[in-house]
């Protein structure tokens, strides 16, 4: 019996009757509900009916329902397996329902947008399942500051950076460590990035905890295409302090410093 009304109800355009159906006044609300996810949607190929069911669970306000139902269109074969809205619906009704099942939904599903499903994630302290969705989706540098600021494992952001190896990320994660006071591993991580652009920070920084020793590289690749007179006048602090005369003459010889 209640498969014919589930097939009736899926055949009809009418949320007021799902309203009703749906209530908790229903004695019979969970046998019709078992019945549409369990015979009635998987007979459908019209998207409207669907779409329906869809909101008519969403205005119930029944999510552990709504998850049920989504799993049958979408991880069942079905003519909407691909649909990215109902891919993204189901990923964010399980964040809210049954956080354990989010990671097993990202691996599995492809055509979601990690716009939409990332940023939920952090919202609700899956941080871990952010960082697949971006990782997955190939969005490096929003997989990396989900590493260095949500997860807030510097560690882990040097690991991403050395597999990736991208002059932008090597930056970001520079940033993240000099904002860290992991000023030496900073100072490299800008040198593999090619990156001068935050010079007068790491100077300042690098100076006051006396890491003129390696701080001299990034002077040194950052003049190759920066001309500041804080980078010169920083390069002659370092070697000063490192107590290197011989290269401050060298340095003085092939600058253009007009002392």
């Amino acid at each position: 019996m209640y498969k014919y009304q589930a097939r009736y109800l899926l055949n009809r355009s009418d949320l007021e009757l799902w309203s009703k159906v749906l209530s908790n006044e229903n004695v019979h609300r969970r046998q019709l509900i078992d019945s549409v996810v369990g015979t009635g949607i998987p007979e459908l190929e019209d998207p409207t009916p669907v779409s329906i069911a869809v909101k008519a669970f969403m205005e119930a306000s029944l999510p552990s329902e709504l998850l049920e139902l989504l799993e049958k269109i979408i991880l069942e074969p079905s003519p909407f397996n691909d649909n990215p809205a109902l891919q993204a619906l189901l990923i964010l009704t399980a964040i809210k329902v049954d956080p354990s099942r989010v990671s097993n939904y990202i691996e599995k599903l492809e055509q979601f947008d990690p716009e939409e499903v990332a940023p939920s994630c952090i919202e609700h302290g899956l941080n871990e399942e952010a960082f697949e969705v971006y990782h997955k989706f190939n969005l490096k540098t929003q997989a990396m500051k989900v590493l260095v600021e949500d997860i807030m494992s510097l560690d882990r952001g040097e690991d991403y950076a050395e597999k990736e190896d991208s002059p932008e990320l090597w930056s970001q994660l520079g940033a993240a460590q000099l904002n860290g006071l992991r000023i030496s591993e900073a100072i490299n991580s800008y040198i593999k990035a090619n990156d001068p652009s935050n010079f007068e920070q790491v100077i300042e920084i690098a100076e006051h905890a006396g890491k003129e020793e390696e701080l001299v590289p990034f002077l040194l690749m950052s003049r190759q295409t920066l001309r500041e007179p804080i980078v010169d006048g920083a390069i002659i602090n370092s070697y000063a302090s490192l107590g290197k005369l011989g290269e401050i003459e060298e340095f003085l010889k092939l600058s253009n410093l007009q002392l």
